[in-house]
Order: C-alpha cells, then structure tokens, then sequence
C-alpha cells in the first residue's frame, strides 16, 4: 500500500482500523425511548495506519503538517481536506540503541461540510 499525505511519505506496514463511518444523532428521552436522526450519507474516515520508518525526520515531516488540510493519497486513490487526527504511540524499535527505526500510529480524518 502506498500512501503520502500532501507528498509526504507514510510507510503504512498495515491498516490499523478501517471502516465506514455512520452518521447519527441519537438522544436518549425522558421517557426511556431513543430519537435518532440518520443521515444516508457515510464516511470511509477515519483511516489508521500502523507504520515503520528508517529515520525520524518521516514522523518529524508529519507532524509539521498537524493542522493543515492536505491531499491524502492511498494507492491511486486521492482525498482532498484531510488532516492528522493522531500522530502517536511513537516507539524505537529494539536493538542496540540507537537503532534509527521508528514505529508510528497515525490517523487521518477529512473536512466535508
């Protein structure tokens, strides 16, 4: 799988969490019962990834790009208006420190209204 994020590289070593959003509004009333108001309309966001990199500068790169809206590129598939909704669980991978591989969690969302 390759993916770049506004021409930045994301090492995808797999999907993390992939799936179709639904889009409700459900609240509980006063007598027990559930009002819900549905949209017929879906989202494929968010999408995470598990990834591994040889240098830290690939996080770095990312992370500087937290608060913008960018071009998501999955294989030929390209979303516009999307964002870094998590950039963690950062980890160096173990060996003889330092080893200079990365581990990385990161979510993307994207901006529809």
């Amino acid at each position: 799988m390759t993916v770049t994020f506004d021409g930045a590289t994301v090492n995808v070593i797999g999907t993390k969490s992939y799936g179709y959003s639904i889009i409700a509004n459900a609240t509980q009333l006063y007598n027990g019962k559930t009002y819900a108001e549905l949209s017929p309309e879906t989202s494929p966001f968010p999408k995470e990834f598990d990834c591994y990199c040889t240098n830290i500068s690939e996080i770095t790169t990312l992370a500087g790009k937290i608060g913008s809206f960018c071009t998501l590129v999955i294989d030929s598939d390209s979303f516009t208006n999307c964002y870094i909704s998590k950039l963690g669980d950062i980890k160096e991978v173990e060996g003889d420190f330092p080893t200079g591989k990365w581990t990385y969690t990161i979510e993307f969302s994207r901006h529809t209204a």
